[in-house]
């Protein structure tokens, strides 16, 4: 009887760490990380506490998961603000290492949050270091969102957001944008840092500091990049332009003169590209001259809901100057103007040192360097589930289907003289996801299928027969891969039945001839009986051949795609050969559709694997996978 309890407790403690229901978390959401003064030290973390008392937080430079105890530092909350119908609390911390991953969990006094993390800028400058620019997204949701993905797709270093993050600044819509924030997270919880300007439809300074936890009672601040690499500071419009934040400006410039570049960014644009929107004659009046004075390099700007960018110009009222600008070699470059989900406006204004204007959504990816910046405009897609994400170990590759507005050289801003290698472009194959479905039979005939995603354009799918065990190979055809998501192929070894074991061959290249997956299937063409065909797909579990198979990249970051009929939980259970757990991921809810997570796999030892994916504890994906050593 000892025995028989032992194994019942065995079973139980299992299935509860199969479906990972035994550790409850912290009833947190909506986290964000800020950034405000030197980022390469000091972070604002922030959330909305949903019930439990005393949240502390855990951190530390070591990923500990949520075992609280394990963390080297701990700090409890340093500002508390109910608003917009949240629980907003912050924890503002310093004395942080540079370029360096912390890894944090919230906990309180009914359980523990799932683990996250971001990462300090590097204090450097002669670091490399990319961003994402952009406001406006009060109104559609749906581009919002989809803005968001993508800043999850490039995981910069930071993003700048230069204000009217929602429409009426209510409690619904808030709520709904900071959700909305969290797709811009990582799936391994990587959080990238915001630094936020005032627009006008955020009614009050205070209002600020209760979402983000900003100290600056006014809203308006700096934030250094890299030592003296960069200085980005952040204005706001919606305050007086002078004497005090225009003096608090001059005096902000002028003791940035050792950085190699300096930023601005606010929200209503100075000199707007629409006629719906009027010029701020005091900004020109007030800091546009202190730009130019000081040697400002680009100044972000939004409100007026069209894309821009400009060559750079000076304030002028000369003969050569077009409403309140002329080019100057030694000028402000300025881009904008928000879209990034707001109504878009007619871009009808172009002046001479316009150098690009169009009204569509858009945001902007910079990138800068001790010896440049490069600008790029990217717009946002209808749906961003198939576009690929940049690769960490190459940060400033861009991928090849990523999408860049005007990618040849007229599309690409550059300053100074950028070193970057965005301009290799890379593919993702290792991103294809194949499914080697079962063998039939028909009328004597091998009927073979295969289901194939994310395969760049221009591949061929090779299918051949062998005889000899694999020694040999006779080539059934070749099929030339269409674009498109998931795609199927059948392929017909005639009269194939009746000739005993064969091995048949699926064979992918890509455009470029290189060899994009390899795979072998084995088939005994003799009848099973009934019974042994029931057990086999009544078995979930029975043959790891018949998984669909994703091939594990050189960094050991898998990726694995689902769909989801509605929002839901989602975790994947990572099972070795003989079906024990390796590892388990919970994945915060997620919305209806088609996702592409990454699975990082680093710390599995080499062999075969099962990936299993849950929605609501119900079986939806399964795949195999092996790792190398």
């Amino acid at each position: 009887m000892r025995n028989n309890k032992g194994k019942k407790a065995s079973m139980l403690f299992f299935g509860l760490l199969f479906f990972g229901v035994f550790a409850l978390h912290a009833e947190v959401d909506k986290l964000r990380v800020m950034w405000e003064g030197d980022a390469s030290s000091s972070a604002i973390i922030g959330w909305n506490q949903l019930s439990g008392s005393n949240p502390t937080l855990y951190f530390g430079t070591t990923d500990k998961g949520t075992r609280i105890k394990q963390y080297l530092f701990s700090k409890n909350v340093t500002y508390s603000k109910t608003s917009r119908g949240m629980n907003n609390m912050f924890v503002h911390l310093s004395g942080l290492q540079a370029d360096t991953d912390y890894y944090f969990v919230i906990a309180d006094s009914e359980s523990v949050s799932r683990r996250y993390y971001f990462r300090t800028a590097p204090n450097s400058d002669r670091s490399k270091i990319r961003m994402i620019s952009g406001g406006d997204s009060r109104n559609y949701r749906k581009v919002r969102r989809e803005a968001n993905k993508m800043v999850s797709k490039v995981q910069p270093t930071c993003v700048l957001f230069s204000g009217d993050m929602t429409n009426n600044s209510s409690p619904t819509e808030w709520k709904a944008w900071l959700d909305d924030w969290q797709l811009t997270f990582s799936e391994n919880g990587r959080i990238i840092p915001i630094v936020v300007a005032r627009g006008n439809h955020e009614p009050d300074n205070q209002l600020m500091t209760d979402m983000f936890g900003l100290k600056a009672a006014n809203i308006y601040y700096s934030v250094q990049i890299g030592g003296d690499l960069l200085n980005i500071i952040s204005l706001n419009t919606m305050h007086p332009s002078g004497p005090a934040q225009t003096n608090w400006l001059n005096q902000e410039l002028q003791q940035s003169q050792s950085y190699t570049w300096k930023f601005v960014q606010y929200h209503h644009s100075i000199s707007p590209h629409t006629s719906k929107k009027k010029m701020r004659l005091d900004l020109l009046k007030h800091w546009a001259p202190l730009f130019y004075k000081f040697g400002v390099d680009l100044a972000i700007e939004s409100d007026a809901h069209v894309m821009k960018t400009t060559y750079p110009v000076k304030p002028s009222i000369g003969p050569n100057a077009e409403r309140g600008f002329e080019k100057a070699s030694d000028g402000t470059v300025y881009i904008g103007e928000g879209c990034w989900g707001a109504p878009l406006r007619n871009a009808d204004i172009i002046n001479d040192w316009t150098r690009h204007t169009g009204s569509f959504n858009q945001i902007k990816l910079i990138f800068v360097s001790a010896n440049g910046i490069e600008v790029r405009t990217i717009p946002v897609p209808e749906s961003s589930s198939s576009i690929p994400s940049f690769k960490e170990d190459r940060p400033f590759s861009i991928p090849n289907d990523f999408p860049i507005w005007h990618k040849n050289e007229d599309g690409v801003l550059r300053i100074g003289n950028p070193d970057f290698e965005g301009l290799m472009e890379f593919n993702t194959r290792e991103s294809i996801v194949y499914e080697i479905q079962d063998i039939e039979q028909q009328n004597g005939d091998a009927i073979l299928r295969l289901k194939t995603e994310f395969e760049p354009a221009g591949c061929t799918l090779e299918v051949s027969r062998s005889n000899d065990g694999g020694v040999t190979y006779a080539s059934l055809g070749n099929i030339d891969v269409v674009e498109g998501g998931q795609k199927s192929y059948t392929c017909v070894d005639a009269g194939a039945v009746g000739k005993g074991s064969v091995t048949y061959r699926y064979l992918m290249k890509g455009p470029d001839g290189a060899v994009l997956f390899s795979e072998t299937k084995e088939k005994e063409f003799k009848k099973a009986s009934p019974q042994e065909t029931t057990s086999d797909l009544n078995d979930v579990l029975a043959t790891w051949e018949r998984f669909p198979r994703i091939e594990v990249p050189a960094n050991k970051r898998l990726k694995y795609a689902f769909t989801l009929a509605a929002r839901a939980g989602v975790s994947a259970k990572v099972l070795r050969a003989n079906r024990s757990l390796a590892m388990s991921v919970d994945l915060p809810m997620q919305n209806g559709g088609k996702h592409v997570k990454e699975l990082d796999v680093s710390d599995l030892g080499s062999g075969d694997y099962i990936l299993l994916i849950f929605s609501n504890k119900k079986l939806i994906r399964k795949y195999r996978f092996s790792v190398s050593g």
